[in-house]
């Protein structure tokens, strides 16, 4: 299925939000890591897509554009102007301090919906985990070292 305009076809993106100028995406297992990138317009055509909010509180609004496209907004992140997911869209938050609003998506919004709102604390994703073990062996070592 191609759709005029589109740039790149891709089966998983994801928007990892950390704050209101910083975040990545995740394209396939291409990372970007950015700060002061906004808006973003993406261009790619997604079979899913994810948007996770990490950040501080915020109020999270998804809407359409129409003619295939979709902004998800937050007062704490990036918007974001997408191309409509063929298969999944998944939205990821913190339901003790976020508020999510769903404005309405057009006849042309397909893909199935996911609102998952956690409660308390995220689990760090495995990368997270492994460059965080990373730096304390390094610091074991360095100890070690260091008393030899």
């Amino acid at each position: 299925m191609a759709r005029r305009g589109v740039k790149y076809i891709t089966p998983q993106t994801s928007y990892r939000f950390f704050g209101p100028n910083a975040g990545s995406i995740d394209l396939d297992g291409s990372v970007i890591t950015y700060t002061g990138l906004e808006p973003i317009l993406d261009l790619t055509l997604a079979d899913n897509i994810l948007f996770d909010f990490l950040g501080p509180p915020e109020t999270i609004t998804l809407s359409s554009l129409g003619f295939g496209r979709s902004l998800i907004d937050s007062t704490q992140s990036e918007s974001v102007n997408f191309t409509n997911p063929i298969s999944t869209m998944t939205i990821l938050f913190d339901a003790q301090t976020d508020t999510f609003t769903n404005l309405g998506l057009g006849s042309d919004f397909a893909a199935e919906i996911i609102v998952n709102p956690s409660v308390g604390q995220r689990i760090p994703e495995p990368g997270t985990l492994a460059v965080f073990a990373a730096g304390l062996a390094g610091l074991g070592w360095a100890r070690r070292r260091k008393s030899a």
